[in-house]
């Protein structure tokens, strides 16, 4: 397993999410999403019935390739199950990776209610096509929407902070922010969120790194993802970046 976040459950248990890359079947062969479950002092938990430790999701043929170079959150909804986002290829011809998420059930069986109506089960942003994007961050707004947050290509040598939203039940929403995503900073090199939060007053919080402006804060933004260049910082200039409704 390749671990990309961990989560600490209410009994004190460990969570801990990841990648992991299976040779022999079964599960089938490939990269997949996958949680190993520990106990307070660090012992692991063997999966009932199966003689290992364990919990995958196993992506089938129809995702074959769940990436762990890069990015990757792990997130506990208030119903006990867990959403889990890496990047991931559709097929394994595919050549950038797109926005990627799992949910597994409080037991850590795979939810097959989720994933927008793919046979896989598994969430997925659209492909950006000037490159690869990488989730880096995962929150739950209270109506149970999910956003998913990270990097996203700006041409060929440049990356930006971006998000994208899904329902409840993993169906990608097309009309949230441009192409799928807000931009927030314009890029001139390598930018990107590693964290975000839902305010209050329903705003999108993303806290990252840019290297447009040294100490740029955190970037603020309402919830449907348009820029809107009247804010504070807009520009990247400081302050807060706001999207309008």
């Amino acid at each position: 397993i390749v671990a990309l976040d961990g989560i600490v459950l209410p009994n004190d248990e460990n969570l801990i999410g990841g990648v992991c890359t299976v040779t022999t079947a079964p599960p089938t062969v490939g990269t997949h999403f996958c949680i190993q479950r520990m106990i307070a002092n660090g012992g692991i938990v063997s999966v009932p019935g199966s003689g290992g430790s364990i919990y995958f999701k196993d992506s089938g043929t129809t995702m074959s390739m769940v990436l762990n170079s890069a990015g990757g959150a792990m997130l506990r909804q208030p119903d006990g199950k867990i959403l889990l986002t890496a990047p991931c290829r559709s097929t394994p011809a595919a050549t950038t990776t797109a926005f990627c998420v799992a949910r597994f059930n409080a037991d850590l069986s795979i939810d097959s209610t989720f994933g927008g109506g793919f046979a896989d089960n598994v969430a997925r942003s659209s492909y950006y096509g000037l490159g690869s994007s990488y989730p880096n961050a995962i929150a739950l707004q209270p109506d149970g929407k999910i956003v998913v947050a990270g990097q996203c290509p700006q041409g060929g040598t440049t990356t930006v902070m971006c998000a994208v939203r899904f329902s409840s039940t993993g169906v990608l929403e097309t009309t949230f922010g441009d192409l799928r995503q807000f931009n927030p900073v314009t890029a001139s090199g390598f930018d990107q969120a590693k964290s975000v939060v839902i305010a209050t007053d329903g705003k999108i919080v993303l806290g990252g790194s840019t290297t447009k402006v040294a100490g740029l804060p955190p970037q603020t933004v309402k919830v449907s993802g348009k820029l809107d260049v009247s804010a504070k910082g807009a520009k990247g200039k400081g302050g807060t970046i706001q999207v309008t409704a």
